[in-house]
This record gives C-alpha cells, sequence and structure tokens, in this order.
C-alpha cells in the first residue's frame, strides 16, 4: 500500500509538471483515498482540495473520488455534518453511473463516515448495501471484505 501511494504522489507531480489537470483531478483523490487508509490525514486533506481544486463538474469519477476521501478526513475531526453531506452527495453521483464497485465503495465509505458518527445501524445498512453491490458485479474478494466489517 504504501509503495502504490508513492507511486500515486510521482504521478501527481508528473501530470502537475506537464500542466494536465483533467487526469490530475482523478489521480489526486485516487490519492487522497490512499493517504486516509495510511491514516496521513492531513495529506489527504490536501490532495482531496486539490482533486475538487481541479475536477470538472462533469468528471463524476474525479468528483465522487475527492468527496470520498475528503468526508472520510472529516469524519475524523468529528464534524459529522460536512463528512456525511459529502460522503451522501458523493453516493447521489455514482448511483446514477453503472459502476458498481465505485457505488459500493462509496457505500463503504460512508458507512464509515456514520460509524464514526456513532450511528451504527445506518452503517450496518450502508455495508449491506455495497456487500450486495459486490456481489451483484460479482467482485467476491471485495465483497466477503466487506462482509467482515458486518
Amino acid at each position: 500500500a504504501s509503495a502504490a501511494t508513492e507511486d500515486l504522489l510521482a504521478a501527481v507531480h508528473a501530470l502537475e509538471a506537464l500542466g494536465e489537470t483533467n487526469l490530475l483531478a482523478t489521480i489526486s483523490g485516487m490519492l487522497a483515498d490512499a493517504l486516509v487508509n495510511e491514516k496521513r490525514y492531513t495529506e489527504a486533506e490536501h490532495f482531496a482540495r486539490r482533486a475538487k481544486e481541479f475536477s470538472d463538474s462533469g468528471d463524476v469519477d474525479a468528483q465522487v473520488r475527492w468527496r470520498r476521501a475528503l468526508a472520510r478526513v472529516l469524519a475524523r475531526r468529528a464534524e459529522t455534518e460536512e463528512a456525511e453531506g459529502l460522503a451522501r452527495h458523493a453516493l447521489e453521483l455514482v448511483a446514477d453511473t453503472d459502476c458498481l464497485n465505485d457505488h459500493a465503495h462509496t457505500l463503504l465509505d460512508l458507512a464509515e463516515v456514520l460509524r464514526l458518527a456513532g450511528r451504527l445501524e445506518e452503517a450496518t445498512s450502508a455495508v449491506a448495501q455495497a456487500v450486495a453491490l459486490f456481489e451483484r458485479k460479482e467482485n467476491a474478494a471485495m465483497a466477503a471484505q466487506a462482509r467482515r466489517l458486518l
């Protein structure tokens, strides 16, 4: 995971040097998510906000990614209302796509926000929905991982 994070960071720097902003928004969102997973929250927030800055309003993938990562950071700071709003907005955006894995991952992030807010029943419901989507996509590995959260 750490090596992947460093590769994403190198990609962000390369894209910045090239002046490429479209892909930069998506990769910055991916990096922000990876940094949250490594508990590097300050850096994660920085790259989530950079992704927001560069993401086109019509780029659903980038829009979802920065919201998911920033929601997870804010939830850890007990900024629950804003975190939940971002996670739910990301969920609304991805629900209109056919990207079942992204939809399920967004549900898992919402569940994390809800769990950190002490709303365990709602978090469990979001995880169960994610499991169903992973199963529908036939992503057995992620379905099993999500099931463990239940």
